[in-house]
Parts: structure tokens; C-alpha cells; sequence
């Protein structure tokens, strides 16, 4: 008998590579490099692992980890059965030498996550084709779409990771899973400048006129500011996406952002309001996503409330959410209204 590891409420990534919810791409790199840390790992134990896909790359809902699943084909590389039934593994997310039917290496895994995280950016697979003779011909002898062309907010930094992670020469590729997560860690620091570095009494100021700190005092709101992280946002920006599992809430503290609903604009909000509140306190899949309109700052908390905010807070911050919901259900009133009569 085989025994494995139970994971609970866990669900693949195969739904976030849809064009309409695909993760912020801070989450992709984030889980990339786990995944790309886990291969190492399995490398070193001298497992090569096949069929790196989407499918079998599993998100677990209680931490937003990655599992690796789905060895058997690596358990079976180990046998001569292999060279008998000729090349293995998914078509859309195998390494060219696969496609060729050549010896298989380590680097082949990181070349199909590669593909992985491409589409995770993009929500395209990069050699896609109608039939496999196609596809194979795209995986050996062509170069995907650029990623700044269907990512443009990508840093460059991702983007060469990525064009290395797919080269179709050996040399030229990552030759280690702990060469990937070296990249990936500096692409982690980079993206990581986005978070606005202040004083809290800097930030105090900033922020205590706001709609949203109305009715708090000022030691509360430090508690606020104390639990939070402050991340800026150019234009045109994903802040949340619909669909995914990320259950934080935001505090604009500057700009206007788009709400949108399967592509569909349902709200705007700007400087005090909230956003993601519903997802924060519910802990399920967000069901909007919100796009910046301008240069936004926002106050990102992410820890659940009752870990960071006094009693007497907790209470003032659910009459701040309820009376949050009553206004955005009244404004979603009138915006069917609206629609209807149009």
C-alpha cells in the first residue's frame, strides 16, 4: 500500500491559470519558488518528476503552500519500461528533449514549471497549438509570446527568469532547481519595494481623517497601522483578483480602483474605503477582483482579526464592515437600476 500525505480543502492550479483569475503576480513568483525549492530537493534525492503541470501542482487552502503530487512516472523512469513505451508526460508542459524522445534531466522539470508559471502570468500556455504534431513543432523550434506583451506589469527581472527557465538548449537553461530559487528570491525583493516604508506617525497622519478611522481613537488606529503593511500600486494594477483564495483586506489611503465583476465594472472606490473586507472576515474565494484606476497606496492587513486587534477594536471594526456592506449593497441597488432601465 502506498501512504500520503491528507491535505485538506486543497484545490490545484489548474483554475488559476484562466485568464480572468490568475494570482497577483507577487503570489505566482512566491509559489514558483517553492515549487522550484521542492524540485531541488527531489533532485537531490536523485527523482526527476516528469510531468510538472498545473493539475499536479496542488494550493492548500489553510497556509496558500504548494504541493508537489503525482510522482509515479518519476518511480517509473527508474525501470526500462519507459524506453519501451517511448516519451512521457503532459504534451502542453513537456521540455523539448521529452518531445524528442532524449535522455531526461532534472532541468526538464524546472523547464515544464516554467511553462507553468508563464501561464499563470499570462493565462496562454507559451507552444500552444490545435494538434500535437503543432505543438510539438512550436516546443522545438519556437520562442512563445513575449511575456511584456501579455504581462506588461511583469519586471524584467521575471521576465528573463522565465526566458531562461524555457530555452530550449540545455546550457543555456537553469541547471538546478537551487539556481531558480536564488533568481526568484532576488525577483521577491525587488517586487517587495512596492511596500511603502514610513513612520507610524507619518502613516498616522496620513490616515487619520480617513472615512475608514472615523470612529476610531487614536490608539486604535495605531493598532491598525501597527497590523498592517502599506504597498503602492501603479495604474492599471490587479490588487485582488476574483476567484482566488488570498484573504486579506486593504484600506485605501490614496488613488481610486476599479471593482469589477467577471470583467464587468460594478464599483468605483477611492481614498478611505475598503476593499476585500468581505473575503478578510468570510475566508473564501474573493468574489471581485479590483483593478487600480490611478497610483494607489493602500494599508494591506492580512493576519485574522482576532490575532492583532484589541476586544473593543474587533467590535468597532465589524460595525465599520457591516456598515460597509450596507452602503455597497445600496450602491449595487442602484447600479442594477441603472442597468435595467438602460
Amino acid at each position: 500500500y502506498i501512504v500520503m500525505e491528507y491535505i485538506e480543502r486543497a484545490d490545484t492550479l489548474v483554475s488559476y491559470c484562466k485568464r480572468d483569475n490568475l494570482p497577483p503576480i507577487k503570489t505566482v513568483v512566491r509559489l514558483m519558488r517553492q515549487c522550484a525549492d521542492a524540485l531541488n530537493y527531489a533532485h537531490e534525492k536523485g527523482i526527476t518528476h516528469c510531468d510538472i503541470k498545473p493539475a499536479n501542482l496542488m494550493l492548500t487552502d489553510e497556509r496558500g503552500d504548494i504541493k508537489i503530487c503525482d510522482f509515479d512516472i518519476a518511480k517509473r523512469t527508474q525501470t526500462d519500461v519507459t524506453q519501451v513505451l517511448g516519451w512521457f508526460g503532459s504534451p502542453n508542459y513537456m521540455s523539448p528533449e521529452q518531445a524528442r524522445d532524449d535522455r531526461i534531466t532534472d532541468q526538464s522539470d524546472l523547464f515544464s514549471l516554467g511553462v507553468v508559471m508563464y501561464e499563470l502570468l499570462t493565462g496562454k500556455r507559451p507552444f500552444a497549438a490545435n494538434n500535437t504534431s503543432a505543438l510539438i513543432n512550436n516546443l522545438l523550434h519556437k520562442d512563445p509570446r513575449s511575456l511584456e506583451e501579455l504581462c506588461p506589469e511583469a519586471p524584467q527581472s521575471l521576465v528573463a527568469v522565465i526566458k531562461r527557465m524555457l530555452k530550449k538548449n540545455l546550457l543555456e537553461r537553469y541547471k538546478t532547481g537551487a539556481e531558480l530559487v536564488k533568481d526568484l528570491d532576488r525577483v521577491l525583493d525587488e517586487l517587495a519595494y512596492s511596500e511603502v516604508a514610513l513612520p507610524e506617525e507619518q502613516k498616522l497622519r496620513a490616515v487619520k481623517d480617513l472615512k475608514f478611522f472615523r470612529d476610531l481613537s487614536e490608539a486604535e488606529i495605531r493598532e491598525v497601522i501597527k497590523a498592517s503593511v502599506w504597498e503602492h500600486y501603479s495604474a492599471n494594477q490587479w490588487v485582488i483578483r476574483e476567484g482566488t483564495l488570498e484573504n486579506s483586506f486593504y484600506i485605501i489611503v490614496s488613488g481610486e480602483v476599479s471593482v469589477k465583476r467577471t470583467n464587468r465594472e460594478i464599483n468605483t472606490l477611492s481614498e478611505g474605503e475598503c476593499i476585500g473586507e468581505m473575503g478578510y472576515l468570510g475566508e473564501g474565494k474573493r468574489t471581485a477582483s479590483v483593478v487600480t484606476v490611478d497610483e494607489v497606496t493602500v494599508m494591506k492587513i492580512a493576519l485574522p482579526l482576532r490575532e492583532w486587534a484589541s476586544f473593543p477594536l474587533q467590535v468597532r471594526l465589524n460595525k465599520v464592515f457591516q456598515q460597509t456592506l450596507i452602503e455597497r449593497l445600496a450602491e449595487t441597488s442602484k447600479y442594477l437600476s441603472k442597468a435595467v432601465s438602460a
